[in-house]
């Protein structure tokens, strides 16, 4: 049985060690070589457990004591702490007067200031673990051309975030029989019905928004959709590593997905945008909603291709001068 060192210690030299007595290094360091040799007479006798224990010992200490190359820059790996995370985050979570504008003037009128939303610890360990993920694995296949740690919180999660507490507002029952929904864009869940909802991601790429929303709302089930075959290897990662469940890769294309459509079909950052549009509107099920991360410039097209949808007022995004949420509501 082979034991690879990937698998043990990411960013450590890559040394395969076969348990008959056989070493092959895959890095170019001839003391790393001496060093599998050495482990190999050791550890052949032992359980596997035991061994790959003792290698991951092993090969830190020669890591360190001979500094060897490492397989990925540590700029890459995020230093942020929850904390940093939350703080970047919050303009997405909070109503800016602008938005108090656009959708909810109510929401101002009765308070006078903006709602905020905030994230749970899990919530902020598990966006943190996400992007320790995406940075690894961006240095093997290109998923973001977006490097840095900051920058990928809010471009990214802070875009995804802001979507998901517009589509699913945490609102409890007692507020939600007291008021009306604040704009259809916000359609909280009722008395009686059910909490899970159905999302289909489509051209998910690295997982946005889909399973930030996911992290934001537990209860939905989620379906991303990506023809990508390494990209959906890293979805499966990622759902692995943060144990989400209700959470389904379609390794395809939209055209080709057979499956009942969803209560919440969204788009963001997809190619072919005009043309993939009617795919997205047939994975809408009647009086779903399809909720776009666009450029108020593409608005007008939108409205012009998929006619059948009724359009609530679009929200800019916080931190951005011209995207938008836009959420339209399919006709019956």
């Amino acid at each position: 049985m082979s034991i690879s060192m990937n698998e043990i210690f990411d960013g450590l030299p890559r040394v395969r060690l076969n348990f008959e007595g056989r070493a092959r290094v895959a890095r170019n360091s001839g003391r790393a070589a001496i060093w599998g040799t050495i482990l190999c007479t050791y550890v052949s006798p032992l359980p596997e457990l035991a061994a790959r224990l003792l290698i991951k010992r092993c090969i830190f200490v020669m890591y360190l004591k001979y500094n060897l190359p490492q397989c990925h820059d540590q700029t890459q790996l995020t230093n942020l702490d929850t904390n940093r995370i939350a703080e970047l985050l919050e303009p997405f979570l909070i109503d800016s007067p602008l938005l108090n504008k656009t959708c909810h003037s109510e929401r101002s009128e009765e308070s006078g200031l903006g709602s905020h939303a905030s994230l749970s610890q899990p919530q902020l360990e598990n966006i943190s673990a996400y992007i320790d993920l995406l940075l690894r694995w961006n240095a093997r296949i290109n998923l973001t051309a977006i490097r840095q740690p900051e920058e990928i919180v809010t471009r990214h999660f802070g875009e995804s975030l802001f979507a998901a507490r517009h589509l699913f507002p945490k609102t409890t029952t007692r507020e939600q029989s007291a008021k009306p929904a604040r704009c259809e864009a916000e359609r909280p869940v009722q008395a009686g019905q059910s909490l899970s909802q159905s999302v289909i991601d489509l051209g998910s790429g690295a997982g946005f928004p889909g399973i930030p929303i996911k992290i934001w709302a537990p209860e939905i089930t989620l379906t991303l959709i990506e023809s990508n075959q390494k990209k959906t290897t890293f979805l499966r990662e990622v759902t692995r590593a943060l144990t989400l469940t209700d959470v389904n890769v379609f390794p395809g294309r939209a055209e080709d997905y057979a499956n009942p459509g969803a209560e919440v079909v969204i788009l963001r950052a997809v190619e072919r945008f005009e043309s993939i549009l009617p795919t997205a509107t047939n994975l809408v099920v009647s009086n779903g909603r399809l909720a776009l991360l666009i450029s108020d410039a593409q608005l007008p097209t939108v409205k012009r291709l998929i006619p059948n949808f009724t359009w609530t007022s679009s929200i800019p995004i916080a931190l951005s001068s011209n995207r938008i949420l836009a959420v339209g509501i399919r006709e019956p």
